[in-house]
């Protein structure tokens, strides 16, 4: 029978980054060392809110809460402090851009429910409540529906 060597996690997520890379690159239209840029940051990110995540209160490495971290104190305080100003600044960005652009033509009319998405998603997370995170749902599925009616953005 043959014994298989454990494998480095720092060499899967090289080799990870590469081929997400390399499908960006291919099916993105993005240059070559931007791709492989956004993947390794994505990769990397995503290892940053795992950890986070995991730290936090009834997490895998904080059961009960007893033992969260002060840097996941300190993170969770500014997120939810930055949280309603970059909602506020995303809708009111696609607003701006859809009055740019009309809100009468369907590209207009996407990028305005889009700039509904973000003041819908801030009141699903500061209430908690099945209906705001629906209205999430439908303000993105219309938005969508308009630009692939639209053909774009």
């Amino acid at each position: 029978m043959k014994v298989l060597r454990p494998v480095s996690p720092r060499l899967v997520f090289v080799v990870l980054a590469l081929l997400f890379g390399i499908l960006i690159w291919r099916f993105g239209h993005v240059g070559l060392v931007p791709a492989f840029a956004i993947s390794f940051g994505t990769l990397f990110a995503n290892g940053l809110f795992a950890t986070l995540e995991d730290d936090l209160p009834g997490g895998f490495n904080n059961p009960d809460g007893s033992a969260t971290p002060r840097y996941a104190r300190v993170l969770t305080g500014v997120t939810r402090s930055a949280f309603p100003l970059l909602c506020l600044l995303l809708a009111a960005f696609l607003f701006v851009s859809a009055s740019g652009v009309g809100f009468a033509t369907t590209r207009g009319a996407a990028l305005a429910c889009l700039g509904l998405a973000p003041v819908c998603a801030y009141i699903a997370v500061r209430t908690q409540r099945r209906i705001a995170l629906a209205a999430l749902i439908v303000v993105i599925g219309g938005a969508l529906l308009l630009a692939w009616v639209g053909r774009g953005f």
